[in-house]
């Protein structure tokens, strides 16, 4: 799965993550499947954008 740590996630983003891949694991449907990927997606990519900004 998504399960790749990155140092620039925060402890509230980590929580969030490992929250929604339990989620994924028993998605009801295909739909909160997608639902719960494109989540944590966004997490990663908002955390990374931050980190690439910050360094800028």
């Amino acid at each position: 799965m998504m399960s790749l740590k990155y140092d620039y996630l925060s402890a509230e983003e980590k929580e969030k993550v490992h929250d929604l891949e339990a989620k994924v694991q028993h998605a009801e449907d295909d739909k909160a499947l997608k639902r719960y990927t494109t989540e944590i997606t966004l997490i990663y990519e908002k955390a990374r954008v931050r980190q690439e900004t910050s360094h800028s």
